[in-house]
């Protein structure tokens, strides 16, 4: 469920920002040549499923470039390079586009401040044992036990829920 949610936050603000016009509107900007084979644009875009893992995707783009390469790309429009969990959203992503696109081999986040090149060559199984943490916690999260929340910073800035959460960080940034 946490990863769901969070990566169900980062599609919506990519979508947002697509919208908004921060995000690459022509091939010339984006990072990636080719066919795009999915976008996501909102409600009426499907997803992918692992029905194995359990956990369901809407990727920003798979593109099939010319040299016959399937690319996933997760956009973020923020300037900094891609977090650790940028990473981990985009090989949950891959892992169910692999149900459909077994040969998806190559994997990017893409923000405005940088890239990050993902090998997703390896099988469905490998992927996940790469993030199988944060699948757990979901998991755990999604059954209504309580995860342990890791506040930094950054983090408790973007929050909408910092003005209520019990960490104590989080309690210390709120009366600053």
């Amino acid at each position: 469920m946490m990863l769901e949610f969070v990566s169900l936050l980062a599609i919506l603000a990519a979508i947002y920002y697509f919208f908004k016009g921060k995000a690459p509107k022509s091939q010339e900007k984006f990072p990636v040549k080719g066919k795009v084979v999915y976008a996501d644009e909102g409600r009426k875009s499907g997803q992918f499923e692992s029905y194995k893992y359990r956990i369901k995707a809407k990727p920003d783009f798979l593109i099939r470039e010319p040299s016959g390469d399937l690319v996933l790309v997760e956009y973020k429009s923020r300037l900094k390079n891609p977090n650790p969990s940028d990473v981990e959203q985009l090989i949950a992503s891959a892992i169910c586009v692999k149900e459909e696109y077994p040969d998806l081999s190559q994997g990017m986040v893409y923000t405005r401040g940088g890239k990050k090149i993902v090998d997703l060559s390896g099988s469905v199984d490998e992927l996940a044992q790469q993030i199988w943490p944060s699948l757990q916690s979901a998991r755990r999260a999604k059954c209504g036990v309580q995860v342990r929340p890791s506040p930094s910073l950054p983090k408790c800035r973007a929050c909408s829920y910092n003005n209520i959460c019990k960490s104590r960080f989080q309690e210390n940034f709120a009366t600053r």
